[in-house]
């Protein structure tokens, strides 16, 4: 919701909260937060998913800590 009040437009998001994504969905959901640059040598997940799933959770542990307000402590997991 905050992405479209931003002025982002992209038919994935709104699929989100419609049903479950695709495995092919889900890879350029995954580009889309990630960006292109991180997103080289990712294998297609309806080919290796298991593969797939390794390459994105090394891109999360990547990622920087960020604050869960709710909850009152750091977290570099996808909320």
């Amino acid at each position: 919701h905050r992405l479209r009040e931003m002025g982002f437009h992209d038919r994935i998001f709104d699929l989100l909260d419609e049903r479950a994504l695709t495995r092919s969905e889900l890879r350029d959901f995954c580009f889309l937060l990630f960006g292109e640059e991180n997103f080289d040598g990712v294998p297609d997940p309806s080919a290796e998913w298991a593969v797939f799933l390794r390459c994105i959770s090394d891109l999360v542990t990547r990622e920087d800590f960020q604050w869960v307000r709710k909850s009152f402590y750091f977290s570099n997991r996808l909320i």
